[in-house]
C-alpha cells in the first residue's frame, strides 16, 4: 500500500512506480483466483443446478398453461407461478453475469498492471529504451538495444533483474495460457499490447512453454504467441532458435537435444507448421 500511495501522490521514481503496479497486480491476481475458485465451488455448482431446474419447471408450466382454458381454476395459479419463475430466473442470471463480468474486469486490470510493471514507461515498443545520443538529429531519441536497455535499468534502479521479473512473467503467462482466458478476445487484446512492448529478455526463461502454444487456440491467441516468438527469436537467437528449429525440423536434425525437443512438443502437427 505505501508503494501505491507514493507512486500515486507524486509520481515517484521508476522503481516505485513499478513496485506500485506489481503490488496492485498481485492483489488483483489473488482476488481473481479467489473469485474464480468461488465460481467453481460446490455452492455455485448447486446454484447452477437449481437454476437449470427452474428453467425446466418454467418450460413445463408454460406448456401446461397453453393447454388450459381461461376458465380453468388452474389458469391463474399457473400464470402466477410462471411470472414468479421468470423473475427468479432473471435475477439469478443477472447475478451470475455480474459475477462473471466482475471477474473479467479484475483479470484485465491485473494484466494491465503487470504490463505496466514489466513494460514500464522507460521502454517503448519492441522492448527498447529511448535515449538521446550525440548522433541523434535535433535531440530526437535513438532506440537502444534490448541488452542496453536491461543494463540501463539495472544501473539506474528503474528496472529489475531477472529474478525480480521471473515471478511476474510467470503469473502473466499462467493467466494467459489458462484455457478459459486463452480464448478470450479482451484478454488476448491486452496481451497483444504486452507482446509488443515487453523487453524480450524477460520471456526467454519461458520460451519452451511459449513455443508449446504455437499453432493452438484462437486466431487472436495464436497471432500474439507467434509475434512474441518472432520478437524473442530475433533479439535472442542463441537462446531460442535451437528450440524453434527442433520443433520444426526435429526429425531431420542430427542432435539428441533437438530430437528430444521435437518429441516433447511436436505431437500436434499444427505446432510444427506454425514453427
Amino acid at each position: 500500500r505505501p508503494a501505491v500511495d507514493r507512486a500515486g501522490a507524486d509520481g515517484g521514481t521508476p522503481a516505485q512506480r513499478r513496485q506500485a503496479h506489481l503490488t496492485l497486480a498481485d492483489f488483483l491476481t489473488d482476488l481473481y483466483q479467489r473469485r474464480s475458485e468461488r465460481l467453481n465451488s460446490d455452492e455455485m455448482v448447486r446454484q447452477a443446478e437449481l437454476l437449470q431446474q427452474r428453467k425446466v419447471e418454467l418450460e413445463v408450466r408454460q406448456r401446461e398453461y397453453e393447454g388450459v382454458s381461461e376458465k380453468d381454476p388452474k389458469c391463474n395459479e399457473l400464470r402466477r407461478r410462471i411470472g414468479s419463475l421468470k423473475k427468479e430466473l432473471a435475477l439469478d442470471e443477472a447475478d451470475f453475469k455480474a459475477q462473471v463480468d466482475s471477474l473479467s474486469g479484475i483479470l484485465l486490470d491485473a494484466l494491465k498492471h503487470f504490463r505496466q510493471a514489466l513494460c514500464f514507461d522507460g521502454l517503448v515498443g519492441g522492448g527498447h529504451r529511448r535515449k538521446t545520443t550525440k548522433n541523434s538529429c535535433e535531440g530526437r531519441p535513438v532506440l537502444a538495444s534490448d541488452s542496453e536497455a536491461k543494463e540501463h535499468e539495472e544501473e539506474d534502479g528503474s528496472g529489475c533483474g531477472d529474478d525480480d521479473d521471473l515471478g511476474p512473467i510467470f503469473k502473466v503467462v499462467a493467466l494467459w495460457f489458462d484455457p478459459v482466458n486463452a480464448g478470450s478476445l479482451v484478454v488476448n487484446a491486452e496481451l497483444a499490447k504486452l507482446v509488443l512492448e515487453i523487453p524480450t529478455y524477460k520471456v526467454v526463461p519461458l520460451i519452451y512453454q511459449i513455443l508449446s502454444r504455437l499453432g493452438s487456440g484462437t486466431r487472436e491467441f495464436s497471432s500474439a504467441v507467434e509475434l512474441l516468438v518472432f520478437r524473442t527469436c530475433k533479439e535472442h537467437p542463441h537462446h531460442t532458435l535451437l528450440q524453434l528449429f527442433a520443433l520444426r525440423h526435429g526429425k531431420t536434425l542430427n542432435s539428441a537435444a533437438a530430437r528430444e525437443t521435437y518429441n516433447r512438443m511436436a505431437h500436434l502437427e499444427e505446432k510444427v507448421q506454425a514453427a
